[in-house]
């Protein structure tokens, strides 16, 4: 059986990554003949077109587990995508769950989330208890000004340069 990388089950992997980007399969097939069993067979299995077809593969391990990696680094992406996914929901139900939880707290205070922002202090018993400031730091850092250019001649600059290297220079007279 030719192990090289161009056996035609993986020359159609690399030719068709559309094709086998969503599907695609090996499948481990056994005979029987005069009550023994024989295999395991390997077969790369595919559809197109609404038809079933397979390349054959044989009994080499190698080979099989060429193609088994083949297809697994064409369908990737689908498989990081359908995990992000699932963590994405997962997620997203925790967070639900957890912002029952705040409302709840909320509740007996005269106050309601929406969102995420807390409404309703304008009639709560806590408005006369907690201070009128931020009480969480700014998250993003204010800008700071923009650098003026300086318009200096050369010399300026080298002696700026200099006094920066070395220290201030003074002149002996």
């Amino acid at each position: 059986m030719d192990l090289s990388p161009s056996h035609p089950a993986l020359r159609l992997i690399r030719a068709r990554p559309d094709l086998f980007s969503r599907q695609g399969h090996v499948a481990a097939t056994w005979r029987r003949r005069n009550g023994k069993t024989f295999g395991p067979y390997y077969r790369l299995g595919y559809r197109e077109g609404g038809r079933q077809f397979s390349v054959y593969l044989g009994r080499s391990g190698e080979l099989v587990e060429q193609v088994r990696r083949a297809i697994e680094a064409v369908q990737m992406p689908l498989a990081q995508r359908r995990l992000f996914n699932s963590i994405e929901r997962q997620i997203r139900a925790s967070l639900r769950v957890h912002k029952l939880r705040v409302s709840a707290l909320l509740r007996p205070y005269g106050l309601r989330l929406k969102g995420f922002e807390v409404r309703g202090w304008r009639y709560s018993p806590l408005r006369y208890l907690l201070p009128r400031r931020r009480l969480l730091p700014r998250i993003v850092p204010r800008r700071p000004p923009p650098l003026r250019r300086q318009t200096s001649t050369p010399a300026e600059r080298l002696l700026r340069f200099l006094d920066a290297r070395d220290g201030p220079r003074v002149l002996a007279q």
